[in-house]
């Protein structure tokens, strides 16, 4: 959990501590000043804290692409991206590997030493690894007749 949220979560649990121990239980509104401060900084807690947490919730899994990086690479990826269907396979494959999803697709493959091969079912294929735990980084793309070439790219650039 990153910090943002961990602090927003802080800050709702003490907006429903104080919220709780503000409460009588004739249901008076009339009080003091301390007391209408007090819930005043407890709504204030509350909402500062909902919006931590919904703030800090989006994460995305997909650090960056090292596709431009080299010219075949790049130049495949363009290749592919210009058929309608394989660019849409590829562009779900990464919007599901940035939800977290490892397996989306028709599932994945090892292609070497920490490279793995994301399927689209029209011929589309993401190639990547993770660089820390959750974190990934996209490598390159293909459709079902370069894949061959990709991944042999790939196993001479990242050995």
């Amino acid at each position: 959990m990153n910090k943002k949220r961990f602090f927003g979560f802080g800050l709702v649990l003490v907006s429903i501590i104080l919220s709780a121990s503000n409460l009588t239980i004739t249901g008076n509104v009339i009080g003091s000043n301390y007391t209408s401060y007090l819930s005043l900084f407890s709504v204030l807690s509350f909402i500062l804290g909902a919006g931590l947490i919904l703030a800090g919730g989006v994460q995305n899994k997909v650090i960056r692409s090292r596709v431009s990086k080299d010219s075949l690479l790049l130049r495949v990826a363009q290749d592919v991206g210009r058929r309608q269907a394989i660019s849409r396979d590829i562009n779900h494959l990464i919007a599901e590997l940035n939800k977290g999803n490892t397996t989306p697709g028709l599932g994945t493959k090892t292609v070497s030493n920490g490279i793995y091969e994301l399927r689209g079912r029209n011929g589309g294929r993401v190639y990547y690894r993770e660089i820390e735990k959750g974190k990934y980084e996209i490598l390159g793309y293909s459709d079902k007749p370069s894949q061959r070439g990709v991944i042999n790219r790939l196993k001479d650039l990242y050995p």
